[in-house]
């Protein structure tokens, strides 16, 4: 209690700060952030957990949501599991030496699905339509025209999603939000 009301006095009254009062500010406000990071993991664990139990007590199918940040809409959402692949794009999605690792991470999570019930919905392209396929257009000099870039981007997701249904797991793509 003595804490929290040397906080309140630092906050509510700035001329009677000091160092020491920053330092305390400083060390409890990382605690709280720390906490509350803490407490939404758990609640999203505890979401899993109850959605995994659900799904194979009453052969439900789970939905592994795959993805950029766009998958945050799906957390904490019964019967929704979340998998960030962040940065991952379209436009690399199918390369194996690319710095994202975002191919290696994509399989890895796929080989823990049961293919006969759960299904996998892949979210990307948001980042690719934003600001990659312009950067690879500029990386480019410009000489390569913006259309076959986003052909390129399309190949390179479409070779990712035979690979996907090749190994026989059900998958839906999410459209990136206009």
């Amino acid at each position: 209690m003595k804490g929290l009301k040397r906080l309140f006095i630092a906050f509510r009254y700035p001329e009677k700060r000091n160092v020491k009062d920053f330092e305390f500010i400083r060390r409890e406000l990382r605690t709280f952030i720390w906490a509350f990071y803490v407490i939404v993991r758990l609640s999203a664990n505890i979401v899993n957990a109850y959605s995994f139990i659900y799904s194979r007590l009453f052969n439900k199918p789970l939905f592994h949501v795959i993805g950029d940040s766009h998958i945050g809409v799906f957390n904490l959402k019964p019967l929704f599991i979340i998998h960030h692949l962040c940065p991952a794009t379209m436009y690399s999605i199918n390369k194996q030496n690319c710095t994202t690792r975002s191919k290696d991470k994509l399989f890895h999570i796929l080989g823990k699905l049961n293919p006969g019930r759960d299904m996998a919905m892949f979210v990307l392209g948001e980042i690719d339509c934003r600001i990659h396929i312009f950067n690879q257009y500029e990386k480019n000099n410009r000489k390569v025209a913006i259309g076959n870039l986003i052909d390129q981007v399309i190949e390179n997701f479409a070779s990712v999603l035979k690979e996907v249904s090749s190994l026989g797991i059900r998958f839906c793509v999410y459209g990136i939000p206009p």
